[in-house]
């Protein structure tokens, strides 16, 4: 399975040599090579990286999505192959035969998990009792579809016990742009294997955004959302002290696709656990099983990377 995450920085070119990739950093000029079966994912951070199209055909044959930032950073785009899955008629049929009572199934085991990963996460932070039963009443009392509303009730508490009670979510500021960096790489990572299994990103269990290409990618990134706002937690001051995401912090964050987490009392990395939920729904798409959903329990933080950047 591929794991190298590579970042590229400053004025550097992509090519391919003798079937690997090359990335010139121009500046130093060095020269560096990876292989293509190595590479989960490439991140370009700039507006002056070139590359021709055979890198970007090598890049998509070979399953290495690719995240283009823009000028404040931020994910933008997502380039990433549609050539994965040798029935793609049969498994959009499954998607498009789910009943509703079973996404309302779905979605409540999504909800829960994810009220479930944000009390883990509370409780590794050292936040209140008061605020932990509110919180363990939200997820005692989930209905289906999350009819009740728990998520955003859930969300709530937890925003404010994390960032203070002024914090607003989608507001421009550092936590903000801290918080949507880390999502978009992970929803990016869902959406690319998503697509490997054959399963189209737009046919959501919840999400149904009309314009949406991500229904399903936002739908499957909940539960793993919490461990961004561990680490956005955690770094709080380092943040707060610059007026825009700073470079290690991007480095940081796009590192918890090596994180750890646990699924069926398994250690996996992020990463593998996102191939295990992907799958998963694949295969209650055929079965109709909820015990066939995996979902993963987030855990502490280790000190562990596959990250390649060529900033020098």
């Amino acid at each position: 399975m591929s794991w190298k995450t590579l970042l590229i920085t400053n004025y550097d070119k992509l090519s391919l040599k003798n079937g690997l990739l090359m990335v010139t950093n121009l500046k130093a000029k060095k020269e560096l090579y990876f292989a293509m079966n190595d590479l989960n994912c490439v991140v370009l951070e700039n507006n002056y990286t070139t590359l021709t199209t055979q890198v970007l055909s090598k890049l998509v044959e070979n399953n290495v999505y690719l995240i283009i930032c823009d000028d404040k950073y931020e994910p933008n785009g997502l380039i990433m192959s549609f050539h994965n899955h040798w029935k793609p008629l049969t498994i959009f049929e499954n998607q498009i035969k789910l009943q509703n009572y079973q996404k309302e199934q779905l979605w409540k085991l999504v909800v829960e998990k994810k009220i479930e990963n944000s009390i883990n996460v509370m409780g590794m932070l050292g936040c209140s009792q008061r605020s932990l039963t509110m919180m363990s009443n939200f997820f005692n009392t989930v209905k289906l579809n999350d009819a009740s509303n728990r998520e955003a009730l859930a969300a709530k508490v937890f925003f404010r016990e994390l960032y203070g009670s002024s914090f607003l979510r989608f507001s421009e500021d550092i936590i903000n742009a801290a918080l949507n960096y880390g999502y978009t790489i992970l929803a990016s990572a869902i959406s690319r294997t998503l697509v490997k299994y054959g399963l189209h990103c737009f046919l959501g269990i919840f999400h149904k955004g009309k314009t949406n290409n991500w229904n399903l990618s936002y739908d499957l990134v909940e539960p793993f959302r919490p461990m961004v706002d561990l680490w956005v937690s955690t770094n709080i001051e380092s943040l707060l002290a610059n007026e825009t995401l700073h470079y290690q912090h991007r480095l940081e964050l796009i590192n918890l696709l090596n994180q750890s987490v646990v699924i069926d009392e398994k250690i996996h990395t992020v990463t593998n656990a996102i191939e295990i939920v992907v799958k998963s729904y694949y295969t209650y798409l055929k079965t109709a099983s909820l015990t066939k959903l995996k979902l993963p329990t987030i855990v502490q933080f280790e000190e562990r990377s596959s990250l390649d950047e060529t900033e020098e």
